[in-house]
């Protein structure tokens, strides 16, 4: 991580068989960037892109980050929430050309880097605190499953009841 001032989280947060979310990857990925940091002298940006409840990034991230690295949020390192928003089969063109960005973050020089790497694009921006990104990625999510969902279910009970 030397030479680098970002380090993107992007990995799956599959489904428990009970509907809760598997975080093992989220936990492995920030195991390991916090041992990548510990000998850095320089202040990093970690990055979440994966979809994650409220209050992951701050309850099991940024404290598994601060463990292996020996630093604090805040000081060692910044915490930030930058989620996706792409369709199926569209996801060049929607990363490439979003219809809005949200960036989240706990400190100012994480925040600062973020708008730096999406200065050149055109769309809106919106600036919040983490638990703020994570929740617009999560209920985001959650309107496009129930839109999605309920016109095939209720066609699916509509025609199963005659």
């Amino acid at each position: 991580m030397e030479g680098t001032e970002l380090t993107f989280i992007a990995v799956g947060t599959p489904s428990g068989k009970d509907g809760s979310t598997d975080l093992a990857y989220i936990r492995k990925a920030s195991q390991d960037i916090g041992k990548s940091l510990k000998g850095k002298k320089a202040h990093h940006t970690v990055v979440m892109k994966s979809t994650v409840l409220p209050g992951t990034c701050d309850e099991i991230v940024v404290p598994l980050i601060e463990r292996h690295s020996g630093k604090k949020s805040g000081d060692g390192f910044g915490m930030a929430m930058n989620p996706e928003f792409l369709k199926e089969g569209l996801a060049i063109d929607d990363f490439l050309n979003p219809d809005r960005i949200v960036l989240g973050g706990n400190d100012g020089r994480s925040m600062m880097r973020l708008e730096k790497l999406y200065r050149g694009f055109s769309c809106p921006k919106m600036r919040t605190d983490l638990r703020t990104a994570e929740m617009i990625k999560y209920a985001s999510n959650a309107f496009l499953a129930r839109r999605y969902h309920s016109p095939t279910s209720s066609a699916t009970s509509a025609r199963s009841s005659g």
